[in-house]
C-alpha cells in the first residue's frame, strides 16, 4: 500500500482507497485508471463492444440512405 495525493484537496490517501476520506473524490483505482486486465480477461468490455456496434449500424444506415438518395434521384 502506497499513499498517493488526492487530486482535488491534495489530502494523502492510500493508492487502494475508491475515494478520498476528506473530500470524497473518486480515486484512478475506482475509475479503473491504470489496471491491467487479469490473465484471460480482455480490456475490450461489453461496453466497448456495445459502442462499437451501435456505430457500425449508424453507419449502414448512413451510407444506405447516401447510396439510395444518389441512385434515385
Amino acid at each position: 500500500m502506497a499513499l498517493i495525493k488526492c487530486r482535488e484537496c491534495g489530502s494523502n490517501i492510500s493508492d487502494k482507497s475508491k475515494a478520498c476520506p476528506h473530500c470524497g473524490c473518486p480515486t484512478a483505482c475506482s475509475l479503473g485508471y491504470g489496471q491491467n486486465p487479469k490473465d484471460g480477461e480482455s480490456s475490450y468490455t461489453e461496453r466497448d463492444k456495445m459502442r462499437d456496434g451501435i456505430t457500425a449500424l449508424l453507419l449502414m444506415v448512413i451510407f444506405g440512405a447516401l447510396y439510395f438518395a444518389l441512385t434515385h434521384m
